[in-house]
């Protein structure tokens, strides 16, 4: 129950109403929806929460000089789109001449339901981009005494995850592949050279939005030319220093005797470092 945050028809809102999802922080603009109660009883009490989340959801992103940007979602816009969506799905409305729905000033939307056992509060919260992409999701249990300090935590792991380290060393292993060496900036285009039988390859990567973009691979190994590229996906841990990377892709190197080609997934490993 804890996956299914929002009614469909405000999935529709994220969805059909608002703008693409952020390329990176410096576009994010995060609204904070209304935490839902696992329960009437729990009702009220998600409701401060999500109010005290997106106070400190301030904070947290000021803190680790992010700039992405924070708003407050109007309650009752989000109630007028959801009429408007509900109505031309309804098919009363002639699609030719809908009225197209007001969009989401918030790019990126975070939602949360909170349940309670005894002294213990449950919390799953998820962060969304309104082109549909589940960007990061945390959840925990946590003292239902202290309200404000699990606010604090939740927006300080919505913060990591909107605004992630940047600076990782990767090393990934495939067959005679070895990809090792450190990347200063994994928001922005950047390059990691082969290793052992592999030198003299370059894998270069560019993001197309949070956590995942395409690459190429390029250069002379074993004396030939290797060509190729794909796609690559990034997931970083908000509160430990680790990370993967999955990429999918395929190349084919040139020899005398023929061409040769081949397709794989490929796992790398990632590790917090600092760059000067």
């Amino acid at each position: 129950m804890f996956r299914r945050l929002i009614p469909a028809a405000l999935a529709a809102i994220a969805l059909a109403a608002g703008p693409s999802g952020p390329a990176w922080a410096q576009d994010t603009i995060v609204g904070v929806q209304q935490f839902l109660g696992a329960g009437e009883a729990t009702e009220t009490m998600a409701r401060n929460l999500g109010a005290m989340v997106e106070s400190a959801l301030v904070r947290a992103i000021s803190d680790r000089g992010c700039p992405a940007e924070v708003v407050t979602l109007d309650p009752e816009m989000i109630a007028k789109v959801l009429k408007e969506i509900e109505l031309q799905q309804s098919g009363a409305v002639d699609p030719a001449t809908a009225v197209a729905p007001d969009p989401l000033v918030a790019n990126t939307l975070v939602q949360g339901v909170v349940s309670q056992s005894g002294a213990e509060l449950i919390y799953f919260v998820e962060i969304v981009s309104t082109d549909g992409r589940r960007l990061a999701e945390t959840s925990g249990i946590h003292r239902a005494s202290d309200q404000f300090g699990l606010a604090d935590r939740i927006a300080g792991e919505i913060a990591a995850s909107l605004c992630p380290a940047r600076s990782w060393h990767l090393r990934a292993d495939y067959n005679d592949l070895v990809l090792d060496g450190p990347v200063c900036d994994i928001t922005k285009p950047f390059s990691v050279p082969g290793q052992g039988q592999t030198a003299g390859i370059v894998f270069s990567f560019t993001p197309t939005a949070v956590g995942q973009g395409t690459f190429t691979l390029s250069g002379t190994a074993g004396g030939v030319p290797w060509t190729g590229g794909g796609t690559y996906q990034i997931s970083t841990h908000s509160m430990l220093e680790t990370g993967s990377m999955v990429m999918q892709g395929a190349w084919q190197l040139t020899s005398p005797v023929g061409t040769f080609g081949d397709q794989a997934t490929i796992y790398a490993k990632l590790t917090r470092i600092t760059c000067p």
